[in-house]
Protein backbone atom coordinates (compact mmCIF):
# COMPACT_ATOMS: atom_id res chain seq x y z
CA UNK A 1 0.00 0.00 0.00
CA UNK A 2 3.20 2.00 0.77
CA UNK A 3 3.21 2.88 -3.38
CA UNK A 4 0.05 3.80 -3.16
CA UNK A 5 0.99 6.60 -0.79
CA UNK A 6 -1.01 5.08 2.28
CA UNK A 7 0.74 5.30 5.10
CA UNK A 8 -1.46 2.65 6.94
CA UNK A 9 -3.84 -0.56 6.03
CA UNK A 10 -5.55 -3.04 7.48
CA UNK A 11 -5.87 -6.06 4.83
CA UNK A 12 -9.43 -7.65 5.49
CA UNK A 13 -9.42 -11.89 5.60
CA UNK A 14 -10.77 -13.42 2.73
CA UNK A 15 -11.79 -16.70 3.99
CA UNK A 16 -11.94 -18.90 0.68
CA UNK A 17 -8.22 -17.70 -0.04
CA UNK A 18 -7.31 -19.49 3.12
CA UNK A 19 -4.64 -17.16 3.84
CA UNK A 20 -3.40 -17.33 7.76
CA UNK A 21 -1.50 -13.82 7.41
CA UNK A 22 -1.80 -10.45 5.61
CA UNK A 23 1.10 -8.09 5.87
CA UNK A 24 0.76 -4.47 4.35
CA UNK A 25 3.92 -2.04 3.84
CA UNK A 26 3.08 1.91 4.57
CA UNK A 27 4.72 4.64 2.56
CA UNK A 28 8.46 5.75 3.76
CA UNK A 29 7.92 9.41 5.70
CA UNK A 30 9.28 11.18 7.57
CA UNK A 31 8.97 10.36 11.59
CA UNK A 32 9.75 10.66 14.76
CA UNK A 33 12.03 8.47 16.77
CA UNK A 34 13.49 8.55 20.29
CA UNK A 35 17.43 8.14 19.19
CA UNK A 36 19.71 7.85 22.85
CA UNK A 37 16.31 9.45 24.49
CA UNK A 38 16.45 13.02 22.01
CA UNK A 39 13.59 12.82 19.48
CA UNK A 40 15.38 12.91 15.64
CA UNK A 41 13.29 13.24 12.26
CA UNK A 42 14.22 9.71 10.06
CA UNK A 43 12.87 7.80 7.63
CA UNK A 44 10.25 5.40 8.76
CA UNK A 45 7.36 3.04 7.72
CA UNK A 46 4.61 1.14 9.16
CA UNK A 47 4.08 -2.42 8.52
CA UNK A 48 1.05 -4.20 9.35
CA UNK A 49 -0.64 -7.51 9.90
CA UNK A 50 -4.25 -8.93 9.62
CA UNK A 51 -3.91 -12.65 11.59
CA UNK A 52 -6.88 -15.14 11.23
CA UNK A 53 -6.90 -17.22 14.05
CA UNK A 54 -8.20 -19.99 12.74
CA UNK A 55 -5.03 -20.91 11.03
CA UNK A 56 -2.94 -19.21 14.12
CA UNK A 57 -3.48 -18.36 17.83
CA UNK A 58 -3.06 -15.01 18.98
CA UNK A 59 -0.35 -15.33 21.48
CA UNK A 60 1.99 -17.13 19.24
CA UNK A 61 1.86 -14.56 16.70
CA UNK A 62 2.15 -12.09 19.35
CA UNK A 63 5.18 -13.65 20.21
CA UNK A 64 6.65 -13.46 16.51
CA UNK A 65 5.50 -10.23 16.11
CA UNK A 66 7.56 -9.23 18.98
CA UNK A 67 10.82 -10.97 18.14
CA UNK A 68 10.21 -9.02 14.71
CA UNK A 69 10.03 -6.16 16.10
CA UNK A 70 12.66 -6.19 18.49
CA UNK A 71 14.96 -6.85 15.40
CA UNK A 72 13.72 -3.91 13.34
CA UNK A 73 14.69 -2.05 16.47
CA UNK A 74 18.12 -3.13 17.11
CA UNK A 75 19.32 -5.30 13.85
CA UNK A 76 22.63 -5.23 15.47
CA UNK A 77 21.33 -7.91 17.51
CA UNK A 78 21.27 -10.29 14.34
CA UNK A 79 24.51 -10.42 14.41
CA UNK A 80 27.35 -9.48 11.69
CA UNK A 81 26.29 -9.41 8.10
CA UNK A 82 28.39 -11.75 5.92
CA UNK A 83 28.84 -11.75 2.19
CA UNK A 84 27.84 -15.05 0.37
Amino acid sequence: VGMLGVDEAYVPPTPFCRVPLYVAVGAIRDMVFAIDGKPEVRKGLSITATLDHRYVDGFQAATVARSIRESFEDPDSLGPLTAA
